[in-house]
Parts: structure tokens; sequence; C-alpha cells
């Protein structure tokens, strides 16, 4: 699948459930830098990220620390996923508030 708004995108391969773990995913990142598309895909280490997401939600709690993704940036990730549903439901454009006054746009193909 794509998702592309207005300051930047990702495309995202076909995932398969039977694909060997060691197998990386097919994913690309893109920033919008003066009107062009620039790939910015981090390379990443391999991390099983569900075991590293309980172990720094446990450590937050026994430090009394804040958790590094605030419970704001989990509902924003969830109106965005929401959108990306509607979009590939109608096969349009849907326009989604960013949280600082201005719409940006999402297309799902």
């Amino acid at each position: 699948g794509e998702i592309f708004g207005t300051q930047g995108g990702a495309r995202i391969g076909p995932v398969e459930f039977c694909k060997m773990i060691s197998e990386p995913a097919s994913m690309e990142i893109y920033k919008n830098m003066q009107g062009i598309p620039v790939n910015i895909t981090p390379v990443l280490e391999d991390v099983n990220s569900y075991d590293a997401e309980v172990k720094h939600f446990i450590d937050c709690i026994i430090q009394g620390r804040e958790p590094t993704t605030p419970a704001e940036q989990a509902i924003e990730v969830m109106r965005i996923i929401d959108a990306i549903y509607k979009s590939a439901q109608t096969g349009q454009m849907v326009r989604i508030g960013n949280g600082r006054g201005r719409p940006d746009s999402l297309r799902c193909r």
C-alpha cells in the first residue's frame, strides 16, 4: 500500500504472513523536499518491537518516567489508520487535521 501526505509518504510492500522472519518487509519512507519526494527510509536493526515496547513501558513505570510515545500521539496514529480504512473503502482522498490548524491530505491505493 501507499500513503502520501503534504509533508511526505510511505510505500509498504505486501505483507506475507508465511514470509521467513529473517526477511525484512519491503518499506520505503519519503519526505517532500522542495516538491520532490526523497527516500529517507532508515536502516533498522532486527528487534522484536513488541518485546521492546513492553520493556520500555515497564521501565517507565518502575522509574516514574513518561513513555517515549505519549497517548496523544497514539490517538493521532489511530486517526490516520481510520482515514486509511476510509480511503481504501471509498477509493477517495480523505482529509485529516494535523493538529496544527491545517488539514493534511491522505490517499491510499
